[in-house]
């Protein structure tokens, strides 16, 4: 069983996630999926070569992502372009995760709608200001960071909807009121 925690950049998701880790929940993050397949040799880092050609590509053979993420978010079709190369690779990865242990619950966070079938949505939403102030250590200048915050299209529907834009100690009573109803919902203990 998969649970989709997405939203956009900077409105939380890590945090969400380590608060459901910490009350035992299994978590795959989807970054970190996509990171592995970026690395030398793996299909992703093949996959970016071929089609976005060799100057994407380091000297010691990974990908330069701020260069990628730059050129992706210049144009509609060029991150169209990414997300249908990698997002198929990332997919199979999640499932190959999902199932080794079928029956379990996952929360998968992303930060796009994965096109798998899950079993509830849960998106982390804060206002654009919030995001980014929390955002500041990334190595995103903020025309940049607005692009992306406004180019990601979320779901019109979710099961559950997070405002965060109080504390972590806020944050932490809605996750678990969130988690327990859905161990609840799908007769699993907490």
């Amino acid at each position: 069983m998969i649970v989709l925690v997405i939203g956009k950049i900077g409105t939380g998701k890590s945090t969400v996630c380590q608060i459901l880790k910490n009350l035992g929940a299994n978590v795959i993050n989807a970054d970190k999926v996509v990171a592995d397949l970026y690395r030398p040799g793996k299909e992703g880092n093949k996959q970016i070569h071929k089609f976005f050609g060799p100057e994407y590509i380091k000297t010691d053979g990974n990908i330069n992502r701020p260069r990628l993420r730059k050129e992706a978010f210049s144009s509609a079709a060029k991150l169209f372009m990414l997300n249908s190369l990698i997002h198929p690779l990332a997919y199979k990865e999640v499932a190959k995760k999902v199932e080794k242990t079928p029956g379990k619950l996952y929360f998968l966070e992303a930060i796009a709608t994965y096109k798998l079938l899950v079993d509830a949505i849960v998106l982390v939403k804060t206002p654009f200001e919030i995001a980014k102030e929390r955002n500041k250590h990334r190595q995103i200048n903020v025309t940049e960071f607005k692009k992306i915050f406004n180019s990601l299209q979320l779901p019109k529907k979710v099961d559950y909807t997070i405002d965060n834009r109080n504390t972590v100690k806020e944050l932490e009573k809605k996750v678990k009121t969130i988690y327990q109803e859905i161990c609840q919902k799908m007769l699993m203990k907490p």
